[in-house]
């Protein structure tokens, strides 16, 4: 029986002020109409959320600020979040009020994009004026007030060229973690897909990242694509002495490896194959996503794709995991793939490839089998 999952991805709404070209749930101006819940919706979603015990809580849209009544989201977030809260911007609304009154209400981390470290390519690609300045700022706001940053990037054709001035660009606003994510082509990304790096680019930029973070320890680099974690097992012997200290708690302990934990360093539950989710896709596993209209999916990305499981406006969150046939397939299955302990394959990107939860990551080079198989097939 599921009875906790360390962090639940809450999406709020999908109104945003920007039109980036690979946003996973097309977020625009023309959701500005969206329903609005109450104050009392807000608080009974948060009781079925709660059922499960999570650790975090982040905070999603379209843009959260975007929302009318962000900080009554928040404040029910708080409440049922054990450990953290943490939410992701696009860091344009980052006024001293406003970074304020995330400090009082209690944010732990505040999680924000660049895709291009060069101005004029960032304000092309997400169609607004001068981002990185106001993520500059938002930064160093954030920061004065005692709240972590996450300056993230989602790795594409368009910037697969600027890994180093990102990372520079990210120390330069002194995040505490620099994150780099997967493009899955979903989404306003669906009409986007020459965005999309093919398998063996993908491997090269995992490798110039793992290289920038043996070459610069004192920064924080973490990397939301599960190959990642065979890049690690397969440098790690060469590279033990070098490997950054927080890499070298994550590799010993096998703490995990979300990009803004700070200060909660949960530690997966094991499921009955033995298979722990530290490096890898944690799909189902360590979090579960919910939009805004209340669905529930094995993670925020899934949803975006039309996996549902649910609804917390009408049932405990703790009832639709456990009943669930996607929640099982994910943690009971057998696996012919020797990395699956490690990696587990994106689920998302998957899904997207093949119709199939468990079938093969289009990116992973390293068998031509699909990742899962169910128990039934014996």
């Amino acid at each position: 029986m599921i009875d906790y999952i360390a962090a639940v991805s809450w999406i709020i709404n999908n109104d945003c002020n920007l039109k980036c070209k690979h946003c996973y749930p097309d977020s625009g101006p023309e959701f500005r109409d969206e329903k609005i819940l109450s104050k009392d919706e807000i608080r009974k979603m948060a009781e079925s959320i709660k059922t499960i015990n999570p650790d975090m809580i982040f905070i999603s849209g379209g843009e959260p600020f975007m929302c009318p009544n962000l900080f009554e989201y928040l404040e029910e977030a708080k409440k049922i979040a054990k450990k953290e809260m943490s939410m992701c911007t696009n860091g344009l609304f980052m006024t001293e009020e406003n970074v304020k009154r995330l400090k009082d209400v209690g944010m732990n981390c505040v999680s924000m994009s660049v895709c291009n470290p060069i101005p004029e390519k960032e304000d092309a690609f997400r169609g607004g004026k001068d981002i990185i300045e106001k993520v500059k700022l938002a930064a160093k706001r954030l920061k004065n007030v005692g709240i972590y940053v996450t300056i993230d990037m989602t790795i594409t054709n368009y910037n697969k060229e600027y890994l180093k001035e990102f990372v520079d660009l990210a120390s330069e606003m002194c995040a505490d973690v620099i994150n780099f994510k997967r493009f899955r082509p979903m989404g306003r990304g669906e009409n986007n897909k020459w965005l999309t790096l093919p398998p063996e680019e993908n491997k090269k930029a995992l490798l110039e990242i793992f290289d920038i973070a043996i070459n610069r320890p004192n920064l924080r680099i973490r990397v939301e694509d599960p190959l990642y974690a065979l890049i690690i097992e397969s440098e790690i012997k060469k590279h033990n002495e070098q490997l950054p200290e927080y890499m070298k708690k994550d590799v010993e302990q096998q703490d995990t490896l979300i990009p803004n934990l700070q200060t909660c360093n949960s530690v997966s539950k094991t499921d009955k194959n033995g298979l722990k989710r530290y490096w890898g896709c944690s799909a189902g596993i360590e979090w579960v996503g919910i939009d805004h209209e209340g669905n529930v999916s094995p993670c925020p990305l899934l949803g975006y794709t039309g996996v549902k499981l649910g609804n917390v406006k009408e049932k405990k969150l703790i009832d639709i995991l456990n009943q669930s046939e996607e929640m099982k397939k994910l943690r009971e299955h057998f696996s012919d793939c020797k990395y699956n302990s490690i990696c587990g394959g994106c689920r998302t990107d998957a899904y997207i490839a093949t119709n199939d939860i468990l079938g093969k990551d289009p990116m992973c080079l390293m068998n031509n089998h699909q990742c899962y198989r169910c128990n039934k097939e014996g």
